[in-house]
């Protein structure tokens, strides 16, 4: 009896080794608030590869998760990442930088965004210094320097935005080799992530610059199954 009694006591001492002994929250924070930034990306991703009506449901389901957290600020975020990604593509939306504009206020002491992104041409105020500097590129017309420059940007998203801008400009220059390189370079990037709105882009600027007339058909009917891919909310 004594020796059950014993083992007893061993066991009570070993489970209770196994409990925190640390005061508990009665309340502890909601793990799920945590999904806000991930939805983030989650709407950049869904939006560049087509998914836009998976896209605007995380867009809106990372909202209400930022304001359960009362952040505003990140809430404001949401919509000038979301309104940049449509102005890449030439669709207004008005209504998103107003949204932006509103729940900056609603945050009152937000500070200033630091974009995940390239500026668009829609993009006002000083440009953040990561842009500045593949600006100065562009206006020198240094493609050399920008082919380089691009080759090693880690942040894909730039290099893709910036690669195009580079291509145009090389075609205005006459460079149509450096524009083939440039549009090249940002097909690539733009394949290996499934990144099917920017491909559209690529291809265009490719077609543009072939003079096959053959080989500028079959452009147009890849391009045209490539937007068969856009999944938009009415769909």
């Amino acid at each position: 009896m004594r020796k059950l009694i014993l083992i007893l006591v061993t066991l009570i001492l070993l489970l209770g080794g196994c409990v925190s002994s640390g005061p508990k929250q009665a309340y502890p924070p909601d793990e799920r608030l945590r999904l806000a930034a991930a939805q983030r990306q989650a709407f950049v991703k869904a939006f560049l590869q087509g998914r836009w009506c998976e896209a605007e449901s995380m867009f809106y389901a990372s909202n209400e998760k930022y304001l359960h957290q009362d952040d505003f600020c990140a809430v404001a975020y949401n919509y000038e990442l979301f309104w940049k990604l449509k102005g890449y593509l030439g669709l207004d939306a008005p209504g998103y930088l107003e949204k932006a504009r509103e729940f900056r206020e609603l945050g009152l002491d937000c500070p200033e965004a630091a974009p995940a992104m390239p500026r668009g041409s829609a993009g006002g105020g000083g440009l953040p210094v990561h842009d500045r500097a593949y600006r100065v590129l562009l206006e020198e017309r240094d493609f050399p320097g920008l082919y380089d420059r691009l080759s090693s940007e880690k942040n894909q998203l730039y290099a893709s935005v910036y690669a195009r801008k580079a291509a145009l400009l090389a075609g205005e220059s006459g460079e149509d080799r450096w524009a083939g390189r440039f549009a090249e370079l940002a097909r690539n990037l733009d394949a290996q992530r499934g990144w099917v709105v920017f491909l559209l882009e690529d291809w265009r600027l490719i077609e543009g610059l072939s003079r096959d007339a053959a080989r500028k058909q079959a452009i147009r009917r890849r391009i045209s199954r490539l937007q068969d891919l856009i999944r938009p909310c009415d769909r």
